[in-house]
């Protein structure tokens, strides 16, 4: 499996080619089967349908068997492993805001929950109907580099639009995605072509 690359595919097929435990930590948010990209508050954004329905578990079980950890954004819609650890985004919205106040992620780590507190309201400058805050996604390989510092490769299955991915390689960490959809494949190839890559 080649490093620093991004597939055009189902991740399914990326993962058939990995070996077990080949990548240090998965990070990612897949759909969540709400279909939200259909949701009126997403008007700036094409209808699709990638959020129909959530991944099959035998993904789950493929994530498993290639990664050595797991951060897992919308874990509690999902057949997943118990864990004491995981992590919860308040987005520090008010109490009758329409949207989710809070998101919550799956976590392998044996360690404690933890919380991020952070905004994005007004970001209208989003790529992608879903698309996680990078302070966010950096804020969890944050979390993963102080509970292992021998991560060195980072695999997204759900790129989206690739934030994982942008922060992987802005951390100087190796990584790999997958993202099904054309459109977002290339709005991935050029936000990482404006990354500049540095020592972690």
């Amino acid at each position: 499996m080649e490093v620093n690359k991004v597939y055009n595919e189902d991740c399914l097929i990326t993962m058939s080619t990995m070996e077990d435990n080949s990548v240090d930590l998965v990070l990612t948010d897949p759909p969540y089967g709400i279909n939200i990209s259909n949701n009126p508050v997403r008007q700036k954004h094409k209808k699709k349908n990638w959020d129909k329905q959530i991944p099959f578990d035998e993904i789950f079980k493929e994530i498993f068997r290639v990664s050595r950890y797991q951060i897992i954004w919308g874990g509690n819609y999902f057949n997943l492993p118990p864990s004491k650890s995981f992590l919860i985004w308040d987005k520090k919205q008010p109490y009758d805001f329409s949207l989710a106040m809070a998101e919550y992620a799956y976590s392998s780590f044996d360690f404690p929950a933890k919380i991020y507190s952070y905004s994005n309201r007004g970001d209208e400058n989003k790529l992608h109907p879903t698309q996680k805050p990078l302070p966010l996604m950096d804020f969890c390989i944050n979390f993963a580099l102080q509970r292992d510092n021998n991560i060195k490769t980072v695999y997204d299955p759900f790129s989206g639009s690739g934030t994982t991915l942008v922060s992987a390689k802005s951390k100087g960490l190796d990584y790999i995605g997958s993202e099904l959809d054309k459109d977002y494949y290339d709005i991935i190839q050029k936000r990482l072509s404006a990354v500049q890559g540095s020592l972690f």
